[in-house]
């Protein structure tokens, strides 16, 4: 069953447990974990990273969040650089690991957008 975030992690907060989330990188392994969670009866987040996606493009990340939203699915991400496996951790230049501002307000300007579509 697909919940909104609150719907799970506000009990969550309440009644003091965690709630996993699991990276998934095919459907196999989203179909894995939905069912063990549900076979356990407990909640989880599933994700994944978005170079799994076919979707490149901010408007069209706009349209799926837009669609999920439609549907009361609450979407999270990142925008500009998460993490640095490669480099364990040691980015030449620090601020790389913040988000760049004209990217957030590049994407919040697409969502005001997409959020006046979906309203008419």
């Amino acid at each position: 069953m697909l919940v909104n975030m609150n719907d799970i992690l506000l009990p969550a907060k309440e009644n003091g447990y965690g709630v996993g989330f699991f990276n998934a990188v095919n459907v196999e392994m989203a179909r894995a974990i939905i069912e063990t969670a549900e076979e356990l009866c407990a909640p989880v987040m599933v994700g994944t990273a978005e170079v799994l996606l076919p979707i490149t493009g901010r408007e069209r990340v706009a349209e799926m969040v837009r669609i999920c939203h439609a549907m009361g699915v609450t979407v999270e991400g990142e925008l500009g650089h998460v993490g640095d496996n490669a480099g364990a951790g040691k980015l030449e230049n620090p601020s790389d690991y913040f988000t760049d501002p004209d990217t957030a307000m590049d994407f919040e300007r697409i969502q005001v957008i997409s959020e006046k579509q979906t309203s008419r």
